[in-house]
């Protein structure tokens, strides 16, 4: 969930192993669900910049939590995480993935910023 104007939001989210996220999802369905449980998220997306890239006007404190995951930046670099590991975003576009076979658990604080 995205913060209010100068709000945080902490949030915890299972990321499933990409192999078991069916390809044929129905989209509508997913948004309703985006939307009950991830508000504003969906406004994030930007599927003409690939699968799941968002940016949100955050700077976002991720800690893995669990399993391991890949954090795909806009440039097409990809970054390796696993539980321990800290990123702060700052309203960069990205996307996480699962390429392991368990699911990955990260924790999170967006703290609302506006861009300059």
């Amino acid at each position: 969930m995205t913060p209010a104007a100068s709000g945080m939001t902490f949030m915890t989210v299972e990321l499933p192993p990409d192999a078991s996220v069916s390809r044929e999802l129905d989209m509508a369905a997913l948004g309703k669900e985006m939307a009950s449980k991830v508000p504003g998220m969906m406004q994030a997306l930007d599927p003409s910049r690939g699968v799941g890239m968002h940016r949100t006007d955050t700077i976002d404190f991720v800690t893995v939590v669990s399993g391991e995951v890949f954090l795909k930046l806009d440039d097409g670099a990809e970054v390796h995480l696993s539980a321990g590991d800290l990123v702060v975003q700052r309203g960069t576009w990205h996307a996480w993935r699962n390429r392991s076979s368990e699911p990955c658990i990260l924790s999170a604080v967006m703290v609302s910023a506006k861009k300059s």
